[in-house]
């Protein structure tokens, strides 16, 4: 057992002192000899942060997986789990990514990081053009969360509907934004931009002046409002040719 315990720590002091590829050597040297051993699961977490630093993604992914797959109640799952979606993230593997931050999630919903992860996993498939699957995700989450981070996710869900062409449930997306508050949160008053720009391009000039309205009266700020009243002038400007 005394060796055991000096090949870890001797692992350790190479982690702490910054020698990652001694540090490396010594981990698996550990893991290797001592399956069983006291200090087993940090052993694994120590190899795959250490790989992860040295950039050896895919090295990284397979012993935080293996931590995972052979110690599921490590006091070490949760960061294993978590710092296996951000190294598929570095290595370019989004959709495994995304699934790693969904299975985040699904062990354990209340964590602090879990509506982070949801998010994440979000967004990936949003910057893949995969509107259809984002926006699901999205909605796993919209009605649990403050008002603020609510408000940005439905606009997210909103521009996935535009993106992918659903002018119709985009508009409806938008229009939530309506009576949600804080009534000046940026995001609100983005999307309702946004949303009056989608009438002024299909002419339904009536509503986009209701929703520039809407913007003026939420805001208190100078060039919101004025921006909103300057779009308002020059609709009715228009209708009045």
């Amino acid at each position: 057992r005394e060796v055991q315990t000096a090949v870890f720590y001797l692992a350790e002091c190479y982690y702490n002192l910054g020698k990652l590829d001694d540090a490396i050597n010594t981990y698996r040297r550990y893991i290797q000899s001592y399956s069983g051993g006291e200090h087993i699961n940090e052993a694994y977490f120590r190899l795959g942060t250490s790989c992860f630093k040295k950039e050896q993604y895919d090295d990284a992914a397979s012993t935080y997986k293996e931590l995972l797959d052979k110690h599921p109640d490590s006091k070490y799952k949760k960061m294993a789990q978590f710092n296996l979606a951000l190294v598929y993230r570095k290595a370019n593997k989004l959709d495994d990514a995304a699934n790693a931050y969904l299975q985040y999630y699904d062990s354990d919903p209340q964590d602090e990081k879990a509506i982070k992860c949801v998010i994440e996993a979000g967004d990936i498939y949003m910057k893949q053009r995969a509107y259809q699957k984002a926006i699901e995700i999205y909605k796993k989450i919209v009605d649990s969360v403050g008002n603020e981070q609510k408000i940005d996710l439905q606009c997210k869900i909103s521009e996935c509907y535009l993106k992918s062409k659903n002018q119709k449930e985009a508009i409806s997306g938008y229009l939530k934004l309506k009576d949600m508050e804080p009534k000046s949160y940026t995001s609100r008053l983005a999307g309702l931009a946004k949303l009056a720009e989608i009438y002024e391009e299909e002419k339904q000039l009536g509503s986009a002046v209701e929703i520039y309205d809407e913007i003026a009266v939420s805001s208190d700020d100078a060039q919101w409002i004025n921006a909103a009243k300057s779009r308002m002038e020059a609709i009715k400007n228009e209708q009045t040719k």
